[in-house]
């Protein structure tokens, strides 16, 4: 029990405690949510209000408060109850605004709309309802002006009552509809809506048609017409009257308004009206057109200034200048400007806690001077301060200066309106106060994570409450955020304009008032904008042509996943179905054949859920227009020859239409229409000639730049013109020589538009020349449809008659003149054969031929030519081939040359080198005579045309092998080939070179082009040459390697003399380097070497100016610019006998030989006696390196010497004959297989040459006599190879192996210091 006890106990404590949380939570919920307000209104109508009769009108009024407000209204500052009209009169539930239904006349009036609560009244500006109507002109009889012609006229509109103001326009009546009278510098209205004629023409009469005043009300949406005006003008020219003033009549001041836009006009009457009207402001320039000041268009009558402005006050002028006249007529106007009422400072809300002061200003301006009024919860401040007690001495207002509230407890909340007034408006505005209880502040709604796109604006909460209001900071990391991209709202949310990526961060907003400080925060990301970089383009297709619209563009990186590709047409996604497809990979859209229903704008979205960017393009399909419609016949043609037809334009389907087809049918041949006329677009109307005897229909078509459409249905109305004669002959009448024995005759036939009516029929009149007219035959043809007519003949072939055809019909025959010919009967092969055909002025493609014919025969009765002479056919082929070759050329009269019977003709592109037969025959129009003799002829040479290809067999660093395939026409006429390069370099060609010597073979297939430089791209030219000259030419381009090391060829001396040596060398084409060779020489006891110029052309070089009997050290040096290569050295003594050893030059010598002859006897006695005395002398023999070796049964001898380098001897070519050099063997023939790491041999001598001044050499082509080397000799070289010892002759002989041996890398200083042996052998290797 006790226990119970306690637990009942325990749940009562609960309750309570939870009692007193529900009604601290509900007193808080209350102080946070159910805050006490004053009304204040928040939406309301516009000042003016206009309504129809019977269309429903509200009078919107709207305001906030806590409290909810309710509403009263006044009308007239009375009492105004909804109840009692009728029900017509509601108030809007939970609003306050009024709804008329069926308005009448006596709902007009000025209305003004209250709130109110238990804190205050809010007030409306007052709303001044107005019944919309217009009124009709009164009555009037049609008015006569009966001016001159050159007098001014005024036509008076009396505009009637409009609410809203009515728009006036004057009008001409004219077949039912009104049409506005256009302004210009002689017809014009002036503000008070009459019309003006600064002179009157006779034009005005407007052809008895009237004039009309028009006043238009929108809202209304109807006119009045004023009563009709006629001008009848007498006189038959207009008199000249001198210019006058005619509006405004009177000194003209008027009010502007700043702001507002003001204009004003003059109008000068006179014949001639005013040449120039100009407008000035006293004491100024005249005015001209700018952003401000516009003239108008009536000849610069009117005036208009926008947005005037306090300097804009002053005396506007208006002159008038006429040519005829050396007056200057001159108008003044004066402009003051005043001002509607503009705020300065107009009272707002406050809201404080009690004890607080309360302050409310109200400042307006104007001109003239506004007034102020006070209101108290919508009371006028004189009536407020006698009826509410609360303002008492601590309420203050003195004159215009702000109101003060002080002390201010929580029953003192009341709202204040404020109205400023001047002639030209008023302003109207109202603020609360409103008195609060203390509050610590309280975040109701703080800043979370938020992410945001870059260049957009986002928006971070931060709603608080407390009283006094808090004040709101808010800090970026620890840095207090003010002013630029920063706002914050009423509600304390902080709007970041335009982010950047630094906004991203973390965002802390604080309130805090005198009873405590709060905070929150979030954090901020800021991804990268999303851009479009590929934007789509414009497109206009032809209908059933795919369209297709490309579109990418990036994003943050963060964000890739989730971007995504929207299209749109014309602002609506698109349904991506079974014509429009979007490619995943490109996010392109096609449309597949595309239809007129798909033009439009075309918009690509790429979005990532943060932000997008998207890009437009057009889209037009166009098509062929679609077919005329509503096709008539608008006036009877069944007594005439015209129609006049209109139609109805088709859909021109994006593509303008750019004329119109009219064509007609007749009932003869309803499907055969024949064009009639072209109309521009811009008609829709034709007025057509038409033929006559004719039941015809019409069709039009209409053609844009697609095409044609199709054509209209035919006209369901026929024009039948009346019957006449037909309107011409048949065209075109001749005879044709193809029927034998019988005359053919043909012609145009009339066609049935040209006939006339029915029964149409030709008289055609044969009449043979020579013959009388007796003799005439007259053939009737009844049917206008056949062109052509076959009679019989008689007599030989080709004989002449006269030929007449008229047309006729039932009605009468054809007034034209008939057409009437020479005609001719059949035709036959001409008995008359050209004779004495001759050549002349022969070219390699060009003749001229020469005959002779009797020209008396053409055009003679009884001809022998038979027919019509049509010249001649001349025959030509190559001798022997003349079924393969034979060519015809037809030379008409008008090409041949004729003097004294005897013809030329020239015939063009024959084969050159040619040996040629020809003959003539003569040509009527059907048959060929018989030739004439054959005779024959040759063609000299002439230029060739290009080879057949051209390629490399191989491409060095300086040079290139070519190879080609001759000319297609090559007749055996060539005398050989010019080769020719040029140097590349992108879209520049260097200088034209020729190669040195060019090739005189003509059945050379093959050639090098030396003396290029390495890495360099190259246009190679070639030209088939005979002794016309070259022919056409073909090119190639090619790029030389770059740098290798040069093979050093084989030479030898070939011829000696007393003072040269020639020696030749034999180059292997197929080396990859070293087709530039030189010749260095020295005597065998100089110390310096003697160079000839380096060659790229000869395979020989002569060295000249030597001394006779002397021995020479010769040697050859390969190179390719950049690096050299060394031969071994040759001796070689050249003929004759040197000057030592001659007497007559050496004879001084001689007597001093003798001399010491004497000498060296009487020493060689002196010695003899010492020998006998007992002297002794020691004598050392020296031993003389000889080596001998064999080659094959050849021995060979010679003496030690020094080489630099030893080049290598190939196993396909034999040297060539002469001095020899009997060994040659290159010691780095891998020159490919170096290492970067590997040195030069120190006999590859580097050196600078300049290859540009290099000359291609002639191609050496390898002769097919050269044998292989004998292998007895090879066997030799192996053997000095592999025993070196079997080749020592003594100890100062050298080891042969050493020569022969390629030596390796590690050989290579040893081999270089040793001594070769050569054979210096005179005698020719086999």
């Amino acid at each position: 029990m006790c226990c119970y006890l306690s637990s009942r106990l325990t749940q009562n404590i609960k309750m309570k405690v939870m009692l007193l949380l529900s009604i601290a939570f509900v007193e808080l919920v209350h102080k946070i949510y159910c805050e006490t307000r004053p009304p204040k209104i928040t939406k309301q109508g516009p000042k003016d209000i206009l309504y129809k009769v019977n269309e429903m009108v509200k009078i919107e009024c709207e305001a906030s408060g806590e409290p909810a407000p309710s509403y009263t209204w006044k009308r007239a500052d009375a009492a105004y109850s909804p109840e009692g009209n009728d029900e017509r009169v509601v108030l809007q539930k939970a609003v306050g605004t009024l709804i008329i239904n069926s308005p009448e006349d006596k709902d007009e009036g000025i209305y003004q709309c209250f709130a109110s609560n238990s804190f205050g009244t809010a007030a409306s500006i007052k709303f001044n309802l107005r019944m919309a109507k217009l009124e009709p002109f009164a009555s009037s009889a049609p008015i006569y002006h009966r001016p001159h012609l050159g007098d001014y006229l005024k036509l008076n509109c009396s505009s009637p009552n409009s609410v809203p103001d009515g728009q006036v326009t004057w009008t001409v009546y004219d077949q039912g509809t009104y049409k506005a009278v256009i302004w210009d510098s002689r017809v014009t209205v002036d503000y008070d809506d009459n019309l003006h004629f600064v002179y009157v023409s006779s034009e005005d009469a407007m052809g008895g048609k009237s004039y009309h005043c028009m006043v238009s009300n929108k809202l209304m949406r109807m006119s009045v017409i004023g009563p009709p005006n006629y001008i009848i003008p007498t006189g038959t020219q207009a008199t000249l009257s001198t210019m006058t003033k005619v509006w405004p009549t009177s000194k003209f001041d008027d009010t502007g308004l700043l702001g507002a836009d003001w204009k004003i006009k003059c109008i000068f009457a006179g014949n001639p009206p005013p040449s120039s009207v100009t407008w000035k402001k006293k004491d100024s320039e005249p005015l001209e057109n700018n952003n401000r000041v516009r003239l108008g268009n009536s000849g610069g009558q009117e005036l208009i200034i926008q947005n005037l402005q306090m300097t804009d006050a002053g005396v506007y002028l208006c002159d008038a200048n006429s040519e005829q006249e050396a007056t200057l007529l001159e108008m003044s106007f004066r402009l003051s400007i005043n001002a509607a009422p503009r705020w300065v400072s107009k009272p707002t809300d406050v809201t404080l806690i009690e004890t607080g002061d309360a302050m409310f200003e109200c400042l307006a301006v104007g001109t003239p001077n506004v007034q102020l009024f006070w209101f108290i919860n919508g009371m006028p401040l004189e009536d407020a301060l006698k009826a509410d007690s609360r303002l008492d001495e601590r309420f203050h207002h003195v004159m215009d200066s702000p109101i003060y509230f002080s002390n201010v407890s929580r029953s003192d909340a009341l709202v204040v309106q404020c109205n400023v007034t001047n002639i030209h408006g008023y302003l109207w505005a109202e603020a609360t106060l409103n008195v609060l209880a203390a509050e610590a502040p309280t975040i109701l709604k703080g800043p979370t994570e938020l992410r945001a796109a870059e260049g957009h604006s986002f928006l971070l909460p931060c709603q608080v409450t407390g009283k006094p209001d808090p004040t709101l900071t808010w800090y970026k990391e620890s840095m207090r955020i003010t002013g630029g991209r920063y706002l914050v709202g009423q509600d304390g949310s902080l709007h970041v304009q335009k982010s950047v990526l630094s906004d991203a961060g973390v965002y802390r907003c604080t309130a805090s008032n005198t009873y405590g400080q709060v905070e929150a925060s979030g954090s901020v990301i800021i991804r990268r904008k999303t851009l479009i970089v590929l934007q789509p383009m414009d497109l206009e297709v032809r209908s059933g042509i795919n369209a297709k619209f490309t579109c990418s563009g990036t994003t943050d990186p963060e964000e890739i996943s989730t971007m995504r590709t929207i299209w749109m047409k014309d602002h609506e996604a698109i349904q991506i179905g079974t014509r429009m497809f979007l490619n995943k990979q490109d996010n392109s859209l096609t449309i597949s054949g595309t239809e007129q229903r798909d033009t439009g704008t075309y918009t690509c979205v790429i979005t990532n859920g943060l932000d997008n960017d998207t890009a437009s393009a057009r889209l037009v399909v166009t098509d062929f227009p679609l077919p005329p419609t509503q096709l008539n016949i608008t006036e009877s043609c069944a007594a005439g020859q015209s129609a006049n037809l209109t139609w109805m334009p088709g859909s021109f389907n994006n593509a303008p239409i750019q004329y119109f087809t009219i064509e007609y049918s007749t009932a003869l041949e309803p499907n055969h229409w024949v064009f009639a006329t072209q109309v521009k677009q811009t008609n829709a109307t034709a007025y057509i000639a038409l033929p006559a005897g004719m039941d015809l229909k019409f069709r039009v078509t209409s053609y844009n730049k697609i095409g044609p459409s199709r054509p209209s249905e035919p006209s369901t109305q026929s024009c039948v013109t009346t019957e006449q004669a037909p309107a011409q002959h048949p065209k075109n009448l001749r005879t044709i020589g193809d029927q034998p024995g019988h005359l053919h005759i043909q012609w145009t036939p009339v066609p049935p538009e040209l006939q006339g009516g029915r029964g149409c029929y030709y008289i055609l009149s044969l009449t043979r020349l020579g013959q009388a007219e007796s003799t005439t035959e007259h053939i009737n043809i009844n049917d206008c449809r056949q062109y052509e007519h076959i009679h019989s003949s008689t007599g030989a072939s080709y004989q002449p008659y006269q030929i007449t055809i008229k047309s006729a019909n039932q009605v009468n025959d054809c007034p034209l003149q008939a057409p009437t010919i020479t005609g001719y009967s059949d035709e036959g092969a001409p008995q008359i054969v050209p004779f004495d055909l001759e050549t002349s002025d022969i070219t390699s493609e060009l003749v001229t031929f020469r005959w002779k014919f009797d020209s008396r025969e053409i055009g003679k009765n009884d001809s022998r030519i038979r027919g019509e002479f049509r010249g001649f056919k001349i025959q030509f082929w190559l001798q022997g081939y003349k079924q393969e070759t034979i060519r015809d050329v037809d030379l008409r009269p008008d090409d041949l040359e004729n003097q004294f019977n005897i013809y030329n003709a020239s015939i063009k592109h024959l084969m050159p080198n040619a040996r040629l037969e020809a003959r003539v025959a003569l040509l009527n129009n059907y048959f060929v005579s018989a030739p004439s003799e054959t005779i024959q002829f040759s063609t000299p040479s002439g230029v060739s045309g290009p080879v057949q290809y051209l390629e490399e067999m191989n491409i060095a660093d300086n040079h290139i092998n070519l190879v080609w395939r001759p000319p297609l026409d090559n007749r055996g006429d060539l005398d050989g080939y010019d080769i020719g390069f040029q140097e590349v370099h992108g879209l520049y060609l260097g200088d034209l070179q020729e190669r040195q010597p060019q090739i005189d073979d003509p059945f050379a297939t093959t050639a090098m082009l030396p003396g290029l430089l390495p890495n360099t791209k190259y246009r190679i030219h070639i030209w088939p040459r005979t002794s016309a000259g070259r022919g056409e030419g073909f090119y190639i381009e090619r790029t030389t390697t770059a740098p290798g090391v040069p093979n050093i060829p084989r030479f030898s001396i070939v011829e000696v003399g007393r003072d040269f040596i020639n020696v030749s060398w034999w180059r292997d084409p197929y080396v990859s380097s070293g087709s530039v060779i030189g010749v260095e020489f020295r005597k065998e006891d100089g110390a310096d070497w003697l160079s000839t110029s380096p060659e790229v052309s000869h395979d020989w070089v002569q060295i000249k100016g030597l001394q006779p009997g002397f021995t020479y050290v010769v040697r050859i040096v390969a190179t390719t610019g950049l690096i050299r290569r060394i031969s071994q050295e040759e001796q070689v003594r050249t003929d004759g006998t040197a000057k030592a050893y001659d007497i007559s030059d050496n004879l001084g010598w001689l007597l001093s030989m003798l001399a010491s002859l004497v000498v060296s006897s009487a020493l060689l006695i002196g010695l003899w006696v010492c020998y006998h005395r007992g002297f002794t002398f020691k004598t050392q023999q020296e031993e003389i390196d000889v080596t001998t070796y064999r080659v094959g049964d050849e021995t060979y001898t010679g003496t030690q010497y020094n080489t630099e380098e030893i080049s290598s001897h190939s196993k396909e070519r034999q040297e060539p004959v002469g001095h020899i050099n009997l060994i040659y063997h290159d010691t780095y023939r891998n020159d490919s297989d170096w290492d970067d790491d590997v040195s030069m041999p120190e006999t590859l001598e580097q050196e600078s040459v300049d290859a540009r001044h290099y000359r291609s050499p002639k191609q050496l082509k390898a002769s097919d006599d050269y044998e292989e080397m004998d292998l007895q000799t090879n066997q030799v070289l192996r053997d000095e190879q592999n025993y070196p010892h079997r080749f020592r002759t003594s100890r100062s002989s050298i080891e042969r192996n050493d020569v022969y041996s390629e030596p390796s890398q590690s050989e290579e200083n040893y081999h270089e210091d040793k001594p070769n042996i050569s054979s210096h052998a005179h005698s020719t290797l086999v």
